[in-house]
């Protein structure tokens, strides 16, 4: 290990010698007290061996004298290395310069996002947002949040809420707008049924309720009318405000197979990785289509302390998968068939917290090859809506 650690700390070659009379000119090296070590035979005229660097001069003239070949397989060492490291010098420093105007750049706010924004036109914010000094290119430790939130609330009262966060290079502004209040900015309407249900509680705010509790509605139906009498006496026509509550019942289906088909690895496995700089992806490698791999996604950005700098290095894994049939009970059917009548259910928005009672009702699809489940589900919700006449 000495020996090893030695020679590595002055430098060696790996040199391949071939031609007739090998033995003859190995002797003549020994003679000459050029050391050798780690020699290797590979055919009758050709062996491959390790020689010091500063005692490769002094073998040269003993492959003069002979007709023996040599080739320079390898360098190994600290000599070389240096050497490469020199060579790479301007490389580095370059990667290190690189690297610096990244930093540089990361202090600087260079996106603004502006979400939430229905009623505000996007040039008043700007307008706004440019007058407070928000602007592509402004440092980060510039940017006042609070006093920009309190800014934008002083001067678009419609605004609820505003948040403003700083994410790396980009500045989030989200913003919640109130919502108009029936009645007070609409003309005269009524409330009608959207949906069909059992009318469990009214609450009048201003109209005639024409409908009571435990009556059945459909979709449509009036429920408070806008004209009423004023405390004189007198018909109003105006804008009915209240809260319907009623128990709806709503219907999600689901089927499943008495056969279903599950991936399985290969063990065959492909990379991918992807470049971002800012809103650009570069991808080195080719991307498989899910159907056949299940891709599993690492990402590296790049980051100092608070600053994220838009440059991010993802790392795909495709698996390649085949899918075999297998065979599943009634039961793990039905379970199957449940949950995916409820997938439709929460697509439409139904929470299930709110769930009073559940009915199902099952049947086996054509040819007995699986299970169809209607599941149906009574919620408690407001049913009016407010329409302008």
């Amino acid at each position: 290990m000495i020996f090893f650690l030695w020679m590595w700390w002055q430098g060696y070659l790996t040199l391949r010698l071939q031609g007739q009379g090998l033995e003859r000119f190995l002797n003549q090296v020994a003679t000459a007290q050029i050391p050798l070590w780690r020699a290797e035979r590979l055919t009758a005229d050709v062996i491959v061996v390790r020689v010091p660097v500063r005692a490769f001069a002094k073998l040269r003239p003993l492959l003069w004298e002979s007709l023996i070949k040599v080739n320079i397989l390898d360098r190994h060492g600290l000599p070389f290395l240096v050497s490469k490291l020199r060579l790479r010098a301007f490389w580095a420093v370059g990667l290190v310069l690189a690297l610096l105007f990244m930093v540089y750049l990361s202090s600087f706010i260079w996106f603004v996002e502006v979400v939430g924004n229905e009623q505000i036109s996007a040039e008043q914010l700007w307008e706004v947002l440019e007058a407070e000094g928000l602007r592509t290119g402004i440092r980060r430790q510039n940017l006042a949040s609070g006093q920009l939130e309190t800014t934008l609330l002083t001067r678009f009262p419609i605004l609820a809420w505003v948040q403003v966060s700083l994410q790396g290079v980009k500045v989030v502004i989200n913003l919640a707008e109130r919502e108009d209040l029936p009645g007070e900015e609409q003309g005269p309407g009524d409330i009608y049924a959207v949906v069909d249900g059992l009318i469990t509680e009214i609450l009048v705010l201003r109209g005639t309720p024409l409908v009571k509790e435990r009556d059945t509605v459909r979709t449509g139906d009036l429920l408070i009318s806008g004209d009423y009498y004023d405390v004189r006496g007198r018909k109003q026509n105006g804008a009915a405000q209240g809260i319907v509550l009623a128990r709806v019942w709503y219907q999600g289906v689901g089927e499943a197979p008495f056969t279903i088909w599950e991936p399985v690895r290969t063990g065959k496995t492909h990379l991918q990785f992807l470049i971002t700089v800012g809103s650009l992806t570069l991808p080195l490698g080719k991307s498989y289509p899910h159907t056949t791999h299940f891709a599993t996604t690492q990402e590296w950005c790049l980051s100092l302390g608070s600053a994220m700098l838009p440059l991010k290095w993802t790392r795909v894994e495709y698996e390649e998968v085949v899918y075999i049939s297998r065979s599943i009970s009634l039961e793990q059917a039905r379970e199957l068939a449940r949950e995916r009548a409820w997938e439709s259910l929460l697509g439409r928005g139904i929470d299930p917290q709110k769930v009073q009672d559940e009915r199902i009702e099952e049947a086996r699809l054509v040819d007995d090859e699986g299970i169809h489940i209607t599941l149906w589900v009574e919620v408690e919700e407001d049913i009016g809506r407010f329409v302008p006449q």
